[in-house]
């Protein structure tokens, strides 16, 4: 049954976001949790939704995005789905990612009957958060290609503007360890030179 219903809705939305674009309509955003990290920091890069109907349709009904990068720079440690569309857990909702040579595939369809769908949806919220780790140093854009999204009955609303975001990723500057003998040598050098100064002052001292 999950297959029938998810073959149907792909086919109408997969036939509508081209011709939708330039329409008044939804926004999609890219929206990293920082602009700059080190490499082997990590980054947390949500896809925003807005113009949808507050708690009212329209509302969305399943999306398969992908969010593309650059892997020599950085590299996906997970993937979360945002709660809107249904809970996975109580059969409410479908989804998956996987994650491809230059970027990460993220889809999910609603079973949610479109009064309850329209219901609980909000007209803006996060669809996705994808975190990543900072591989390689460089300015990342991190950029969304559109393959389907649908309202509330399949049907693909237009879409206004998709906003991608850039990272940058910085190298990290490697300080020398000292060694124990480098340390103990260091030591010595501070102490002969405390005990010199205080030599010179008694000596003053004494001349006075």
């Amino acid at each position: 049954m999950h297959k029938v219903i998810l073959a149907a809705v792909l086919a109408s939305a997969l036939a509508g976001p081209e011709l939708a674009l330039g329409a008044p309509g939804i926004a999609l955003e890219v929206v990293p949790s920082a602009g700059a990290v080190h490499v082997g920091e990590s980054v947390e890069v949500g896809i925003a939704i807005s113009s949808l109907g507050e708690l009212a349709a329209p509302s969305l009904g399943t999306f398969d995005l992908v969010l593309e990068f650059d892997p020599g720079l950085f590299a996906v440690t997970d993937t979360v789905l945002g709660p809107e569309l249904g809970d996975e857990s109580a059969s409410e909702a479908i989804g998956a990612a996987v994650v491809l040579a230059s970027g990460v595939d993220v889809f999910e369809l609603s079973l949610l009957a479109p009064p309850q769908l329209n219901a609980q949806q909000p007209g803006s919220f996060f669809l996705f958060t994808v975190e990543l780790e900072a591989v390689g140093a460089g300015d990342g854009l991190f950029d969304l290609e559109v393959i389907a999204v649908g309202d509330e009955i399949g049907d693909p609303p237009a879409l206004d503007a998709v906003l991608p975001a850039v990272v940058s990723a910085r190298s990290v500057l490697s300080v020398p360890a000292v060694s124990s003998w480098g340390i103990a040598l260091l030591a010595a050098g501070l102490l002969g030179a405390g005990l010199s100064f205080l030599r010179l002052r008694g000596r003053e001292g004494v001349e006075r």
